[in-house]
């Protein structure tokens, strides 16, 4: 069996969520043999050179997909590229954040996980997510705000809702040195429904 994650993530960039997938994969590759992250990217960088630069052990597969850099395009063309050229078995699992990759997986029957981390208002993803939510294996959120979204909104069972909330892999104290005070807690993020933000 093998894991795919697709993501949406342009690798290498300075956004988090590319630190997030590679994280995210290297920590899958400890539980499954074969992983595989596929992501975005015109750099000609060898995946070496990735590992390299974000500090994650060579553990899993890393595969470039071509992208136009017009988001228009490549929400279509993107997932498109990923499902003609890759070899997916019947019982291999998928993984995504993507969500037009999420609706075309589903839309052939494969095994696949949605990792939700805010929700979506717009009719044309809100029509994709009628259809896929159901039929997924699984639907992981990062927040319990989000899970009750999903079951207000979508009527989705919630045995098939897993929360897992977002961590950060730190090794090292950080300190502040202009800042005497101590700091109890901190948010660092956007303000989308489900974040979390209305916790604080």
């Amino acid at each position: 069996m093998t894991f795919h994650y697709i993501s949406n993530s342009i690798i290498p960039s300075n956004s988090a969520n590319s630190i997030h997938v590679l994280n995210m994969c290297y920590f899958f590759s400890n539980l499954e043999k074969r992983v595989i992250l596929y992501f975005k990217s015109k750099k000609n960088i060898s995946n070496q050179d990735i590992f390299l630069k974000y500090g994650i052990k060579n553990k899993f597969s890393l595969k470039k997909i071509y992208y136009t850099g017009i988001s228009q395009i490549d929400f279509l063309i993107y997932p498109i590229l990923i499902f003609l050229k890759i070899k997916i078995q019947r019982n291999d699992i998928i993984y995504t954040r993507d969500i037009f990759s999420f609706f075309l997986f589903n839309l052939f029957n494969y095994n696949i996980f949605f990792e939700f981390h805010h929700s979506f208002e717009n009719s044309y993803t809100r029509f994709l997510l009628d259809f896929c939510l159901k039929k997924s294996l699984k639907i992981v959120v990062i927040t319990n705000s989000l899970k009750k979204y999903l079951i207000n909104k979508y009527n989705i069972d919630e045995k098939k809702i897993l929360i897992a909330h977002d961590a950060a892999n730190i090794d090292k104290k950080i300190i502040f040195p202009d800042y005497k005070r101590t700091i109890s807690f901190g948010y660092i993020g956007s303000l989308y429904t489900g974040k979390g933000i209305d916790l604080i």
